[in-house]
């Protein structure tokens, strides 16, 4: 099957920028307009999903494929401006590029990159609420004093519906 741009950009960056990731990203599917990304040393729950378009998030599915939440936004609205420079029309303060594909690898691969590399022994996934009953989610925390932060959310007050455990392997 013909990758897309999407694609093909990637496994140019990649080939570059492997030896940067604390957790390397390998390929878990490949479609016509889409793939996604699992990365070693991560619960296999926690996957990047990169489309032909520009979408592109980290998400949080549980051991029985429940969709819990959304952990990170790539989203990237690519655009030209009469110079030629690319840029992402979302961003407040767009910051331009000459090559379209320069703008996907700074805005979405090192992106992804960053947020990957942040993860540490004391991250933690806290899944809160109860599928399809009432509301629910996810949330990442990057620090070993978890009961610490998650006093700061509401959502967690009633700990018999929050469920944290660790992100690595």
């Amino acid at each position: 099957m013909p990758k897309n741009f999407a694609r093909k950009t990637y496994d140019h960056w990649i080939k570059k920028n492997l030896k940067r990731f604390k957790y390397p990203p390998y390929i878990i599917e490949s479609r016509k307009d889409s793939f996604t990304l699992g990365f070693s040393g991560v619960i296999n729950n926690i996957t990047c999903n990169i489309r032909k378009n520009g979408m592109g998030n980290i998400y949080f599915y549980d051991d029985k494929d429940v969709y819990w939440d959304i952990l990170f936004d790539l989203d990237l609205f690519d655009n030209k401006n009469k110079d030629g420079k690319y840029y992402c029309t979302e961003c407040l303060l767009p910051e331009y590029y000459d090559t379209r594909a320069l703008l996907w690898e700074n805005h979405i691969f090192e992106s992804m990159l960053e947020w990957i590399n942040k993860l540490n022994i004391g991250s933690q996934i806290c899944l809160w609420g109860k599928p399809f009953e009432s509301s629910w989610g996810a949330e990442l925390f990057n620090d070993i004093n978890i009961n610490k932060q998650k006093k700061e959310f509401e959502h967690y007050k009633n700990d018999k519906e929050c469920d944290c455990f660790s992100v690595l392997m």
